[in-house]
């Protein structure tokens, strides 16, 4: 894999480096090839062009050679002159030629006055033929030269052809070791998102050092999903264990009903009194109910926590309805020694509730109160608009009247800080429940109540002072 990403990118470096010296070199051919093609008026082609032409303003009659017209205007706009000559060499017409121009020539002075600057270092001479005759075609221009070049096409084509391969190889070298190079250090961090992707597939959320470069933010998201990944793992490990013991609670509380059911049904099978087969009965019917019950919360908190638990909701005086709920708790022999203090701010203040169900909710958190406290401990309960003070840093924006508060406080011996965060959960049973019987589910299914009712609730507890749980739910 490692390699497999620098092969990668420095086939990509090379190619595209291979694509641009052939386009280059394409594209210098085709220029060298519309030059070839393109002349102007000043350029050594279209000079040497107008001297080979020249010879149709040539015109020969009776013997004597004349210049036309059109063939003295192109000697004047080009600065040019002509000296015509017979098969001697020697003059028989002229036009502009300079003072010092002989009027004979040798063959050798003819190769010579062509060949090389025989007037002045500003004329360049040309040779032409018109009918039997021969010319001299002098153009004086300091800017212009002519070089006489002697090659052979097919050494020029292989010199070109090798050149070319060489540039070639030498710019491919060079792209792949700059590619290499290059592609190292940018694919390296690579290896090092490609491991780290590898340790959170076994579950290693290791972070990974974070360097400057174009891959930082990518390795910090990395991390940040490592971080994110570990607490959910974390979560998912202490859920499963919670999970587990809660099973193992309901296991034992299962058993026990079923172990007492069992035993008491075998006694009936005996010889046994009226009197005694009265009291086995009852305490199989109260194990089974029991035991119904203990179904009954696990069917009703999945469906609360599912959403699908049709709620009956109607308009309650929220004063008369918790009013009844602490009488109702006060009328049980077990509790009527009790001292409970109800105190209401409005007698007018109304939600929309289902009755049974809240009436659960609110029951669980009085019952919870007295249970987990000594006999002698106070109960107070406030209905008042608005939020408690106290839990105000958990709204992000302040509430308005349009909520209502119920508060169960006693002043018992609290909550330890480290179980508080998990007294809603599900499959938690707090360390001073040991002596009691429940499921574990009280809590966490009165909380589901609340939030289904669009409402919230808060614990506040310090051991030794006491515990004070807050219900926040949108008026009428």
């Amino acid at each position: 894999m490692k390699w497999r990403l620098t092969r990668r990118f420095l086939v990509s470096i090379v190619l595209i480096v291979g694509l641009i010296v052939v386009m280059n070199t394409l594209l210098l051919i085709a220029l060298l090839f519309i030059q070839s093609y393109k002349k102007t008026a000043t350029s050594p082609e279209a000079v040497e062009v107008t001297a080979t032409r020249f010879s149709d303003e040539i015109i020969v009659k009776n013997g004597k050679p004349t210049i036309t017209n059109r063939g003295q205007k192109i000697l004047e706009e080009n600065h040019a002159w002509v000296q015509i000559l017979n098969k001697e060499g020697k003059e028989v017409a002229a036009y502009q030629t300079p003072a010092s121009l002989p009027t004979s020539y040798s063959p050798v002075e003819i190769v010579q006055m062509y060949k090389y600057k025989e007037v002045n270092g500003k004329t360049t001479v040309f040779v032409g033929e018109a009918e039997n005759l021969s010319y001299f075609f002098g153009i004086e221009d300091p800017k212009l030269m002519r070089v006489v070049y002697n090659f052979n096409f097919d050494q020029i084509s292989y010199i070109f052809t090798k050149l070319f391969l060489v540039f070639l190889v030498a710019d491919l070298l060079i792209a792949t070791l700059v590619g290499f190079l290059f592609g190292s250090r940018l694919t390296k961090p690579m290896y090092k998102l490609i491991e780290g992707i590898h340790r959170l597939k076994h579950q290693d959320y290791e972070k990974i050092s974070v360097k400057g470069g174009p891959y930082r933010e990518v390795f910090e998201n990395m991390n940040d999903l490592s971080t994110t990944l570990k607490s959910v793992e974390t979560e998912r490990k202490k859920l499963d264990q919670m999970r587990n013991e809660w099973i193992g609670n309901v296991s034992h509380d299962l058993k026990t009903p079923l172990a007492s059911i069992q035993g008491y049904a075998e006694l009936l099978q005996e010889d046994v009194t009226d009197e005694e087969r009265l009291t086995y009965t009852q305490i199989i019917e109260q194990k089974s109910l029991y035991m119904r019950d203990l179904l009954n919360d696990l069917n009703l908190t999945t469906k609360l926590q599912s959403g699908t638990f049709p709620l009956q909701k109607e308009k309650v005086l929220l004063s008369s309805f918790v009013r009844e709920c602490v009488i109702d708790v006060l009328n049980d022999p077990i509790y009527q020694t009790c001292s409970i203090i109800f105190e209401a701010e409005s007698e007018t203040l109304s939600a929309t509730l289902d009755s049974n169900l809240f009436k659960r909710a609110l029951l669980n958190f009085i019952y919870n109160a007295l249970i987990h406290n000594s006999e002698n401990t106070d109960i107070q309960i406030n209905l008042s608009t608005g939020y408690p003070q106290e839990h105000e840093n958990y709204f992000s924006e302040k509430l308005s009247t349009d909520f209502a508060t119920i508060q169960i406080i006693d002043f018992g011996k609290g909550i330890p800080v480290d179980e508080q965060p998990f007294l809603f959960n599900r499959y938690y049973r707090g360390t001073n429940t040991k002596d009691t019987q429940g499921s574990g589910l009280g809590m966490a299914i009165a909380q589901d109540i609340i939030q289904a009712h669009d409402g919230v609730v808060y614990i506040k507890s310090k051991e030794g002072e006491g515990t004070t749980i807050s219900i926040i739910l949108p008026l009428q």
